[in-house]
C-alpha cells in the first residue's frame, strides 16, 4: 500500500493535477472514474494510490467528516468501481467469456508461424515454467501474467527467484 500511496502521490498527483492541471486539486466525482479488478489486492491498490493522489488536499468537513478521533485525518472514500471478472474486457486481458479473444487465439495458434515460435522458444517457457509454479502453464498466450511481476521485481530490485538478478 505504501508504493501505490507514492504512485498517488508522486506521479499521479504530480503529473495530472500538478504539472498538466487536468484534475483539480480536490477530489470531484464528476472528473475521475477510477475501475479495478475485482480483487482484493488490486481494490487496496487503487484505493491506496486515489489517498496518495487527493489525501494532501482533502478538507475536513467537506471532502471527509470533521472529526479527529472518528475520521483517518485526509481520507476521503472515492468509488472503486469494478465489474464481474469474466465479463471485465477493460482491466482483465484473460476474461474468460470474450468469444472474440478465444476464436483469435485459437487462429493464432493454428499458423505455422506461432507453430514455429514455440518450436524455438521451447527452452525459454521450460525455464519460465520451472519458476512460475504448479498453477499456471505459461506458454506464450499466457507470458503477460509473469511481465507486471517481473517489471515490479526488477523496479524494486526485490526478487522472489536469483534468475531476474
Amino acid at each position: 500500500m505504501e508504493q501505490h500511496v507514492y504512485l498517488g502521490r508522486n506521479r499521479l498527483k504530480a503529473r495530472y493535477i500538478d504539472k498538466y492541471k487536468f484534475l483539480s486539486k480536490y477530489y470531484d466525482s464528476h472528473e475521475i472514474y477510477v475501475r479495478s479488478t475485482d480483487v482484493n489486492r488490486t481494490l487496496t491498490s487503487a484505493m491506496s494510490n486515489m489517498y496518495g493522489m487527493y489525501g494532501e488536499n482533502a478538507r475536513p468537513g467537506l471532502d471527509y467528516p470533521n472529526c479527529t478521533d472518528c475520521w483517518p485525518k485526509g481520507f476521503i472514500p472515492i468509488a472503486i468501481h469494478t465489474v464481474p471478472e469474466d465479463t471485465d474486457y477493460t482491466v482483465n486481458a484473460d476474461a474468460k467469456n470474450c468469444t472474440r479473444q478465444n476464436d483469435l487465439q485459437k487462429l493464432l495458434q493454428e499458423t505455422p508461424e506461432f507453430k514455429q515460435m514455440e518450436k524455438d522458444q521451447k527452452k525459454l517457457f521450460d525455464h519460465i515454467n520451472k519458476f512460475a509454479g504448479d498453477n499456471d502453464k505459461i506458454g506464450p498466450l499466457e507470458l503477460w501474467k509473469i511481465v507486471d511481476a517481473m517489471y515490479i521485481e526488477l523496479m524494486w530490485k526485490v526478487f522472489k527467484h536469483n534468475t531476474l538478478k
